[in-house]
């Protein structure tokens, strides 16, 4: 079975009976006066055809136990050859790397100089150290072995220091080995766009091509016995491409031959480790064995024992052999069967045999270093057997994407930010059985983006673990929706419209905010704000099944719409929504926050019926109003939220502070004598769009940098 890697560089899997191994390090710690030093010896393995050889890697720290840090990564001596030119004084054959070396280039030289071989050691190397729980395992291990330097190895700055300079050495060594791969395509006649080191469409559309046109079987893993069959037709100029020598070398400190492979038993076997690239391969295999009940563990790129048993075990129940099925064959046969099986199923599957660590958002944030960027717009094109796998990415929603039948989304340990220029303008949209499974991942937009939408309809399921946002992007909606909505150690927050009959779980959810959209009727509610909610479950009246536990409540925003009397009961801070539909007219006041009324009514109506709020013994967090269809909504002397306004309607703002607002489709709003919240917030927006105007006459606050203007929207000021 494969799963050992042949290179973390780029993405496909050659023959079998090629490949670089390297095993589980070893690991010691030394110090000679105020210098200390961390290694870390990778036993390799190398196999060309029938033949297997032995060999080490060496690849560690250097620090300074007076200053308290780690300042640089070094190569062992004897790991590879170094020329002369390249090698640092006094220590001619290993190379030291931090932020200098790379920023004059001399990293870039050094790596283009090395021979394929060395550059799959030194990347795999540096990648599975650029690991936080491997570097914090480490880490504690040293300290078993070396208690006298326990002080300085569980120092937290240290600790980031290693991470920082195993995350410059991976990365690094990706880029130049990608501008390889883009220099190598430009001179084969293939356009991978701007030779920058970033793998982005066009790269990767020149290579399919390329693979095309060779009658390669695209498996999105290329490795250097591909890469060499690649350059072929160039002849001595593709050697040049490449750089470095063909095959390693190995000296010693006095530039003597040492460590020359030995030749291994066929037999030998070696445990390896798995990551970059191939870890996200392996990711996939364990996430499709934890959700078709053959694993228990974490979803962490190590090819393990326990990942090679149930593979066993896996393909032992479909009746194959371990060594008659390739990597690619292998999750051609996971995806297949779990297509089989319902929602339901693999939730309970996920959720019984998948261990994960809640991680805090800030910590999450640093965890995660995904390098490769991935927009919305390629998702379709990810598809194998009714599954799009997005791990280890940094993903930009910035299209619309829709997913129906049985199609599941599957986001592992990735970054996520929204390209809207306005709210809500992207939405990812799920329907009949599909579902969106996020695992490990976080979520945040650069200034000046807004939130983008994941909407779930019809029975789709979602379930998120350990996903961390800001609560605003992105944002989720059910509409129409009667499948099952889950959050676990996750930030919770979703839209439920009156339509939806679904069922929604938070559990210790670090943020909790909730908007249930009333259909009609008459409801008592008391709701928790701004608390940590050891349980809480809806009443039985209302359509949707809500059940939160040990989570942080920021507000539970019940809206009011035409035909709904909603009272509210000892409630601190309740923040509703206040939808109004089709013709008529209303207006309210006094919707102030933080004060407290003992009994107080505020009730307007339209053709579709009469919207009433009572508060007894609450007070208001604020209100987000919302108008649509011909109505002409009045607010005065209140504190709003976000009000939006469309279709046709009109609302005017008086006295008030709002937090944002949006209007669009011929829409028209005044606003007078009133402030913008929070005006030095750069994500605030003032948006028109679709021939709406907003006026604003005496708003305080208001920037022309929080003006969003589309089509022939228009904002005006007076």
């Amino acid at each position: 079975m494969l799963l050992s890697f042949q290179t973390a560089n780029a993405n496909i899997v050659p023959s079998k009976a090629e490949g670089i191994q390297l095993g589980f390090p070893s690991y010691n710690v030394s110090s000679k006066g105020k210098l200390i030093k961390i290694r870390f010896n990778f036993p390799v393995v190398k196999t060309s055809g029938d033949l297997k050889t032995a060999s080490r890697f060496i690849i560690g720290l250097d620090g300074n136990l007076e200053k308290g840090d780690l300042h640089a990564v070094r190569s062992g001596a004897g790991s590879f050859y170094i020329s002369e030119e390249l090698r640092n004084e006094g220590q001619p054959n290993s190379f030291y790397l931090s932020s200098r070396p790379i920023n004059l280039g001399e990293f870039e030289n050094l790596y283009s100089h090395l021979g394929q071989d060395a550059r799959i050691k030194l990347e795999n190397g540096c990648s599975y150290l650029n690991d936080g729980g491997v570097v914090e395992a480490m880490m504690n291990l040293l300290i078993g072995k070396y208690p006298q330097w326990e002080g300085f190895l569980s120092d937290p700055s240290v600790r980031g220091d290693a991470s920082s300079l195993f995350k410059l050495c991976a990365e690094n060594s990706k880029k130049v080995y990608i501008k390889d791969v883009q220099n190598t395509l430009n001179a084969l006649g293939y356009n991978p766009g701007p030779v920058d080191g970033k793998w982005g469409n066009k790269s990767r559309i020149a290579l399919q091509a390329l693979f095309r046109d060779n009658d390669l079987v695209w498996e999105e893993k290329l490795t250097s016995n591909v890469f060499r069959k690649l350059r072929k037709p160039l002849g001595a100029e593709g050697e040049k491409l490449i750089g470095g020598d063909a095959d390693d070398q190995y000296f010693d400190y006095e530039g003597h031959l040492d460590n020359v492979p030995k030749k291994l038993n066929q037999s030998t076997k070696i445990t390896t480790v798995t990551h970059g690239l191939q870890a996200d391969f392996t990711k996939k295999i364990q996430f499709c064995l934890i959700a078709l009940n053959y694993l228990k563990g974490k979803i962490d790129g190590i090819n393990g024992p326990k990942v090679k048993t149930a593979i066993t075990e896996y393909l032992t129940s479909i009746n194959k052999k371990t060594d008659d099925i390739s990597n690619s064959d292998l999750l051609q046969y996971l995806t297949k069967d779990l297509a089989k099986i319902d929602n339901k199923e693999i939730r309970m599957n996920i959720l019984s045999n998948l261990k994960w660590t809640d991680i805090k958002k800030a910590k999450l944030f640093k965890t995660l270093a995904p390098q490769e960027e991935l927009s919305s717009k390629d998702f379709s094109g990810l598809e194998q057997n009714g599954f799009i796998f997005l791990i280890g990415k940094k993903i930009k929603i910035d299209s619309n994407q829709s997913f129906s039948g049985k199609t599941k989304v599957i986001i592992l340990d990735s970054l996520i930010s929204s390209g809207s220029r306005y709210r809500n303008e992207y939405n990812i949209n799920f329907y009949s059985d599909s579902s969106l499974i996020v695992i490990n991942s976080a979520s945040a937009s650069p200034k000046n983006a807004e939130a983008f939408n994941f909407t779930f309809s019809g029975s789709s399921s979602v379930l998120h673990i350990n996903f961390k946002h800001s609560l605003s992007s992105p944002w989720q909606v059910a509409k129409n929706h009667r499948g099952h909505i889950q959050f676990l150690d996750s930030t919770c927050n979703v839209t439920l419209l009156k339509q939806s009959r679904n069922r929604l779980e938070c559990e210790n959810s670090d943020r909790l905010m909730i908007e249930p959209i009333l259909p009609k009727g008459r409801f008592t509610v008391s709701l928790p704000s701004y608390q940590q909610v050891k349980t809480w479950e809806s009443d039985t009246s209302l359509p949707w099944q809500i059940s939160i536990k040990n989570s942080y409540v920021e507000h539970i925003d019940f809206a009011v719409g035409p035909g709904v009397n909603l009272t509210v009961e000892n409630t601190k801070n309740f923040s509703g929504g206040w939808p109004m539909c089709c013709k008529g007219s209303g207006k309210i006041s006094g919707l102030v926050s933080g004060k407290t009324f003992k009994n107080a009514t505020w009730s307007v109506s339209s053709e579709k019926g009469r919207a009433t709020l009572t508060l007894v013994n609450s007070s208001l967090g604020g209100m987000w109003p919302s108008a649509w269809g011909n109505y002409n909504f009045t607010i005065e002397n209140s504190d709003l939220i976000d009000p939006s306004v469309g279709a046709q309607a009109r609302m005017t703002i008086k006295n008030s502070s709002f937090d944002l607002i949006m209007v669009q489709d011929n829409a028209i709003v005044t606003i007078s004598d009133s402030k913008l919240v929070n005006p030095n917030d750069e994500s605030k927006k003032i948006s028109a769009k679709d021939a709406s105007r907003i006026t604003l006459i005496n708003v305080k606050g208001v920037k022309k940098r929080h003006v969003f203007e589309s089509g022939s929207g228009r904002v005006i000021f007076k």
